[in-house]
């Protein structure tokens, strides 16, 4: 029933979505970003090619392809971007850079959807049914984080395949596979390291150590056969993320991304339209001490994840928002990571369903539908609020259906009671007699 209410809110959105730029681009004729949900390929990667458009050459892969080609990515050439991805991502795609641009752009997108599809079905635990086909295809092709990253050609699609391996091989208890997944993910991007604290749930300390250091070593070990070795990609790395952040972290960079950082500049800009001199000059002043704002969110956050006593689906549900809402900038097509938490948390029948799972479906089925709505009043992207503003809803409504449990459970404890338990975990001893502890 609930993913149900998650395709409609999909195919609904993107009908309103596929009209409203519709009549944007053909009735008032504006151009992008007015015109289209999607990049405009030509807004920053100025390059000539012979592929499946002249203009559109799916930038996020192109670029990497050409940093990867003389290992080399962190150099500067004609044309070419200084990598920000991490020295493993680049070795990864070396090889790739044999294929002719052309044919890898296809392998890209028909891997990525397929991908895509079997990761969806298998998280749903859908069946042949030809309602669960109907789900399946909705959930996944009309999903607006889907189609921005396979538009860019983003290489996050691919860590995100990588990530939902680590977590079916986690859930299946199969912690080697496990390592060497979120390993992988790690050491292109980063971010996914975040979800080693799933391992403090299972009471499997060494696993996170291993994946870890395993991090470090494919870190290294790429960086070595890199040109400029561990030193120089290291240095290289840096002044590349320098370059990103000065290009996506600018105020309208940032006003395109989903973090908290996005909402408060937004709200800045909304500020200065309708003349706010005094809300502006205090959220121009938070920004300035954002790393405090930072600070602040991971610690409510984090004591939540200590405190409650969640499902293993709902610490996944809680990290991955974390995952974007604390860094400075992460892009709309990182939202593609709200697909894994939003189909393993619905995908349970009328039986095993809770009272705030309709509500869940909802958040996920908005978060999930095309929003790059411009109100005539301003030049700012409504999902530039709305998505922040979910994700902070969507944790909320975790956080209170595990704190509503405990109160009809009597199991609620302190922070220091449920990471005590965590750890008799390790020693093989039961969290709890809660069924719905047990769902995994």
């Amino acid at each position: 029933m609930c993913l149900d209410i998650v395709a409609v809110i999909l195919l609904a959105g993107s009908v309103a979505a596929l009209g409203y730029h519709y009549w944007r681009g053909a009735y008032e004729g504006r151009g992008y970003p007015y015109s289209t949900y999607l990049f405009d390929p030509a807004d920053t990667f100025r390059v000539s090619w012979s592929g499946v458009s002249e203009r559109h050459c799916f930038g996020d892969l192109y670029q990497p392809y050409l940093n990867s080609s003389n290992l080399d990515p962190y150099g500067r050439s004609e044309g070419v971007l200084p990598g920000c991805y991490f020295p493993f991502a680049y070795v990864l795609i070396h090889p790739l850079t044999w294929v002719p641009y052309n044919w890898l752009v296809l392998i890209y997108l028909a891997g990525c959807a397929l991908g895509l599809l079997w990761t969806a079905r298998r998280a749903m635990a859908l069946s042949n049914s030809l309602r669960d086909w109907h789900i399946l295809f909705t959930i996944v092709l009309l999903s607006f984080p889907v189609h921005t990253a396979l538009d860019r050609g983003n290489i996050d699609t691919i860590v995100f395949l990588i990530t939902a391996g680590f977590l079916f091989c986690f859930m299946q208890a199969k912690y080697g596979w496990a390592v060497v997944l979120l390993a992988c993910a790690a050491a292109m991007k980063g971010y996914p390291a975040i979800l080693g604290l799933l391992y403090l749930q299972r009471g499997k300390f060494r696993y996170g150590l291993y994946a870890g250091s395993l991090t470090v070593f494919l870190a290294l070990a790429s960086a070595m056969l890199l040109r400029g070795g561990i030193v120089g990609s290291f240095n290289g790395l840096v002044e590349g993320l320098a370059g990103f952040g000065t290009l996506a972290g600018s105020f309208w960079g940032t006003l395109n991304c989903c973090s908290l950082r996005a909402a408060l500049k937004a709200l800045t800009y909304l500020s200065w339209e309708f003349h706010w001199t005094f809300l502006a000059d205090r959220l121009l002043s938070i920004d300035a001490v954002y790393w405090a704002v930072q600070l602040l969110f991971a610690s409510c956050i984090g004591w939540e994840y200590f405190r409650r006593r969640l499902t293993l689906e709902e610490r996944i549900a809680i990290i991955t928002p974390a995952m974007l809402l604390l860094p400075d900038i992460t892009g709309n097509y990182r939202l593609i990571y709200v697909l894994l938490p939003m189909e393993l948390l619905l995908r349970g029948g009328e039986e095993t369903a809770e009272r705030s799972d309709l509500l869940l479906a909802i958040l996920f089925g908005l978060l999930l539908v095309p929003k790059a709505y411009y109100p005539t009043f301003m030049d700012v992207r409504i999902d530039s609020l709305l998505n922040p503003a979910l994700m902070v809803l969507l944790l909320a409504v975790i956080v209170g259906r595990a704190a509503r449990r405990e109160r009809q459970h009597g199991a609620t404890s302190s922070s220091a009671d449920a990471i005590c338990q965590t750890c008799v975990g390790a020693c093989g001893s039961t969290l709890s007699s809660d069924p719905a502890l047990h769902r995994v």
